[in-house]
């Protein structure tokens, strides 16, 4: 009998008889007593199903282990080789491999050999052949085939289809954090997250359309036209202004355009000379500083930011007065040199709107060093893959690749190879987000794809 060093077992020698510590041992005495007074008719019940009992919670126990995309086996876990040296075509469309038939391969093995899919459905050891489904002859060589795998099935509860190409960690990491990038279909964060966990760096750009004048305030290569010729003007500049609520009036004009102004006004050096007791707010604490000079150029401090000593970057949540202010953050800012700036407000407006359209800049990562393929195919699979967190009304106007990792503006990609516009049938999931009312599985197309070398 397993045994452990709890009442139930666990820890970490194995569990002890669970059925019969449940069935007898937590019995009220008076009853066990009953029960030996009556022949132990019901003891002997217990002895004859304890087996069972035991075998019941042994696979509760499991079950949970069958919905962990780290414990469950994968393509990778149990394999094969298989050297062939001839194959047919059978009457029924199956094919017969002749090889050497190892003892641990058996039906619904599978291989993906030469990019064909292959699945064992009779081994004949003694004849020394495989049976299998298959869509082509094999070529003589060595064949890689796989035990059937769990880790498919936790995809499809997820509406995920698994990149053939991944490794054994890609391929867990991407059920694991499913969740995670669903929960965030339609933010910035969640193209993000769906990137990181396929080996790529992912940045999305909100796309603003400009009209009536505004685009006097963006330099050309600040703006595009699309579709070319339309005579519509984007782009990625946000419409910052300063706000009269926010800065003192007598520092820097109020009203205007945020990069208008000299911003070198609004940026201020200081020093924080004390921080008094956290408040708890939600995931941050509210953090009441000191400083020692008076913060005159500050209205509304909502729009503005503190760098402290160590570069932590905090948010002004309220101003007592010019010296006294509260923060919000995980920790306290340290004590000493600070810098204090004003962000500007983001202030949309019917000629100067955000839009559905989106950029996307895509960086591949080390993680894909060892994935077949060129970054074309690899970029390819990331585009289709960033579809599972676009809701239905969004549509991605430019995708740039980016080998370099460094920041490029896409309205200023002249004289970098640009090809043709490719339509990249992202087949979309069904949607989780309430509000995406369009078909689970229309296919939409990128417009445009720039690669940044």
């Amino acid at each position: 009998m397993p045994f452990g060093h709890d009442p139930f077992g666990h820890f970490p020698f194995g569990h002890s008889n669970w059925s019969r510590k449940v069935m007898t041992d937590m019995v009220p005495k008076y009853l066990r007593q009953l029960d030996e007074d009556s022949d132990g008719i019901f003891m002997s019940i217990v002895g004859k199903i304890e087996t069972s009992l035991d075998y019941l919670i042994n696979k509760i126990d499991l079950l949970t282990n069958l919905r962990d995309p780290f414990l469950v086996t994968s393509k990778f876990t149990n394999t094969v080789d298989v050297t062939i040296t001839d194959s047919t075509l059978n009457d029924d469309g199956t094919i017969s491999i002749t090889c050497v038939v190892p003892d641990d391969i058996g039906q619904g093995w599978k291989s993906e050999y030469n990019d064909f899919e292959y699945v064992v459905i009779v081994p004949h050891k003694v004849e020394g052949a495989l049976t299998v489904s298959g869509s082509q002859l094999p070529a003589n060589g060595t064949m890689t085939f796989y035990e059937p795998e769990q880790l498919t099935s936790l995809y499809g509860d997820y509406g995920v289809v698994p990149d053939r190409y991944f490794t054994d960690s890609l391929l867990r990491g991407e059920v694991a954090n499913a969740i995670s990038w669903l929960n965030l279909k339609g933010f910035q964060n969640g193209y993000a997250y769906r990137g990181n966990v396929s080996g790529f760096t992912v940045n999305v750009l909100p796309v603003w359309k400009v009209s009536n004048g505004n685009e006097n305030y963006l330099d050309n290569s600040e703006l595009t036209e699309y579709p070319a010729g339309s005579g519509e003007l984007y782009t990625t500049v946000e419409p910052k202004w300063v706000l009269f609520d926010d800065v003192a009036a007598d520092v820097v004009p109020t009203s205007g355009l945020y990069r208008e102004v000299d911003i070198s006004l609004l940026t201020l050096s200081n020093e924080i000379t004390a921080v008094d007791i956290d408040l708890p707010l939600g995931y941050d604490s509210v953090h009441t500083i000191h400083l020692l000079n008076a913060l005159d150029e500050m209205g509304n401090p909502s729009n503005w930011k503190l760098t402290d000593i160590n570069g932590a970057e905090f948010y002004f949540e309220t101003r007592t007065n010019s010296t006294t202010l509260t923060v919000a953050g995980i920790t306290a800012p340290a004590v000493g040199v600070c810098v204090i700036e004003y962000l500007g407000s983001v202030q949309e407006n019917e000629h100067w709107a955000k839009t559905n359209y989106l950029i996307v800049e895509i960086t591949p990562t080390a993680a894909l060093d060892d994935i077949p393929g060129d970054s074309g195919d690899k970029t390819g699979r990331m585009i289709q893959k960033l579809y599972d967190v676009k809701p239905a009304h969004i549509e991605f106007m430019t995708i740039i690749e980016s080998h370099s990792g460094t920041n490029i503006n896409p309205f200023t990609v002249d004289g970098i190879f640009e090809s043709d516009a490719i339509g990249w049938a992202g087949q979309k999931n069904f949607d989780v987000i309430p509000g995406d009312v369009t078909s689970a599985d229309d296919m939409e197309n990128v417009t445009d794809v720039i690669e940044i070398t």
